[in-house]
């Protein structure tokens, strides 16, 4: 880790990449101090180094045109209370698998359409996905967004709940109810916790939860901050992003599912300078069948973290036995 930070992409030492092959990258974000820049990375020995970061692209100014027509956008932040539809399964400790697909259903019609989905979070039943906001282009006010959770299994995936949304003016942020058709009689009630930002403004509103499912409880108001204090301050903060990686290697060729690919996940550690231990400081979410994934995984401030320390980034293929080595960078 370098004062000016990083952007740009990280080559993979994959010790099973086959001859010839596309060489696997990673692309990631360094801020220290709020300063991003190009920084010489260390990749693992025998690997190349990585491809300079290309300039940001540049975006042109809205015409009048598009400003006047209303911008909604959605994140799916996070789940609570999941029911664990893995009892049955010979894993000792297994628990559900979740994602959650957002789905729009323009006002006066029944039709429902996909718009996107989270990532898999394995054997959790309260995930964090932290989405990525989506810009949903057809989505207008007076519209319904539909969010269904279930739980990814190979064979099918369970259904562990749905929650409506009428989209108003002033935006939504806060908790939504989940409808579990199989919930259990006195269990906590699932909930989604998700945001939509209508042109720049998010406030509480009124939600349209399936039928026999009760209102969703209200938005709290968001947290107040500290200003840092002067020794706070004077510490550098390190915040890293994993945002993707391509040409990845397809260690599923051996399964029994055809066309199944990699389930890639990257975990971020941490070895301080002078130190041989690597700690592991947070992993991205599981994309499944995917090699070139796009897990955009939200900024995470590294405490410990300082310049001069080296980030180990391992990518790897999930699977149910054991999970195979995709590839390391070292920064």
């Amino acid at each position: 880790v370098k004062p000016g930070g990083f952007d740009g992409q990280l080559q993979l030492s994959d010790p099973k990449a086959k001859k010839g092959a596309t060489p696997p990258t990673l692309q990631v974000r360094i801020i220290v101090d709020g300063s991003m820049t190009a920084v010489v990375s260390k990749p693992p020995s025998g690997a190349p180094a990585p491809q300079e970061a290309a300039p940001p692209a540049t975006t042109q100014a809205p015409t009048e045109a598009s400003a006047a027509k209303s911008v909604v956008k959605v994140s799916v932040l996070s789940a609570s209370a999941l029911r664990n539809a893995d009892t049955m399964t010979m894993m000792r400790g297994a628990k559900s698998d979740p994602y959650c697909i957002c789905l729009l259903r323009k006002a006066g019609a029944e039709k429902e359409v996909e718009q996107f989905r989270t990532a898999v979070i394995d054997d959790c039943l309260d995930p964090v996905w932290n989405h990525p906001e989506q810009a949903l282009a057809e989505c207008v006010v007076d519209d319904t967004l539909v969010f269904k959770v279930f739980d990814k299994d190979t064979m099918r995936s369970d259904d562990l709940g749905t929650a409506e949304l009428v989209v108003k003016p002033g935006g939504f942020d806060g908790q939504l109810q989940l409808s579990d058709p199989k919930a259990k009689k006195g269990a906590t009630p699932p909930t989604l916790q998700v945001r939509i930002i209508v042109d720049g403004s998010m406030t509480a509103v009124v939600s349209k939860p399936p039928s026999g499912a009760p209102a969703p409880q209200e938005a709290a108001p968001p947290a107040t901050t500290q200003a840092p204090t002067e020794a706070s301050a004077a510490k550098s903060v390190v915040k890293v992003s994993v945002l993707s990686a391509s040409a990845l290697r397809n260690a599923d060729t051996m399964t029994m599912m055809r066309g199944a690919k990699s389930d890639p996940y990257c975990i971020c550690l941490l070895r301080k300078a002078g130190a041989e231990k690597e700690v592991e400081q947070f992993r991205t979410a599981v994309i499944d069948d995917c090699l070139d994934p796009v897990w955009n995984h939200p900024e995470q401030a590294l405490a410990e973290c300082v310049v001069d320390d080296t980030l180990v980034f391992k990518v790897f293929d999930k699977d149910t036995m054991r999970s195979d080595d995709l590839g390391t960078a070292e920064l």
